[in-house]
């Protein structure tokens, strides 16, 4: 199942009194019904793969499984997995943006949190996948994210509930406004995290850093971490207009934040594109990490 969050509109008062700093991203996601996308990227499927989820039930026509999304209000859900009988691995997606990573995962089984710091991002992503109404949570610094389904904390439920679990019990996506640099999250209480194209966000190194430990201690033995980043290979050119520019570090330099972990796979590649907002095409490099915390405690 996939839990929708209100509508922005609605929300324009608490999002005054919230304290998120969304870094802008608001502005961007209420320029444009679809962001990024529906495409997930490949990054997803290497944690999905890592974590031995079954494929992706593709819909007919899109053998990427990325579309097209259900219709509002739930209609049409045969592109989302059935209820499994057993839960499946519980997934942090990090700066989820509009869902398209978590919407794959989902598919393929994982019960997936899906974070963000833009209240816009999670509207546009609640309007394009479909799915019934529901109350959009907080994992704020404040209250506890809550482990997978004990319930714990301001987890699930309208901001400042509490009581009810973060996850679905099978796969399926639960939609959270949440600060990565701030969120309080249980520890070791996920399977899975990924991070596409978050981290360069930040605010420093320093940021980057702390915001990795925090993710690395909410993972738990075993687990698996795919991160996705711009790094120092390329200068960053910004469209017209933006004035935030990302934090490039060293490709190297993340490798050394998972010493002691198993490394699976690691790739520093140029990218060149072009996306809404930013129609001149453009380089990144990037890399692609994939990395699996050791089994014992």
């Amino acid at each position: 199942m996939i839990k929708a969050a209100p509508s922005l509109r609605r929300m324009g008062h608490q999002r005054q009194s919230t304290g998120y700093d969304d870094g802008g991203c608001d502005a961007r996601y209420t320029r444009t019904a679809c962001l990024w996308g529906r495409r997930p990227d490949r990054i997803a499927d290497a944690l999905g793969d890592a974590l031995s989820l079954p494929p992706a039930p593709d819909p007919p026509g899109t053998p990427d499984g990325s579309g097209p999304p259900a219709p509002p209000g739930g209609a049409g859900m045969s592109t989302a997995p059935p209820p499994v009988a057993s839960a499946g691995p519980a997934v942090l997606d990090v700066g989820c943006g509009e869902g398209r990573n978590a919407v794959r995962l989902a598919r393929r089984g994982a019960r997936v949190l899906a974070m963000d710091v833009s209240a816009a991002a999670l509207e546009n992503g609640a309007k394009a996948w479909g799915g019934s109404l529901g109350a959009l949570g907080s994992l704020g610094a404040g209250g506890a994210g809550g482990t997978p389904g004990n319930g714990g904390g301001d987890g699930g439920g309208a901001p400042g509930s509490g009581g009810t679990s973060a996850f679905p019990r099978s796969g399926g996506i639960e939609w959270r406004r949440g600060d990565a640099r701030t969120a309080r999250l249980a520890p070791a209480s996920f399977d899975g995290v990924l991070a596409c194209s978050v981290l360069h966000w930040l605010a420093d190194e320093a940021q980057v850093a702390d915001v990795i430990a925090r993710l690395q201690a909410a993972t738990g033995p075993g687990g698996v971490h795919a991160l996705l980043m711009f790094n120092s290979g390329h200068a960053y050119r910004p469209p017209a207009g933006e004035m935030r520019m990302p934090v490039l570090l060293p490709h190297d330099w993340y490798l050394a934040r998972y010493a002691g972990w198993t490394v699976l796979s690691a790739s520093d590649t140029d990218s060149t594109h072009t996306h809404r907002g930013h129609e001149e095409p453009h380089t990144h490099a990037v890399t692609r990490l994939v990395a699996r915390k050791e089994a014992h405690a």
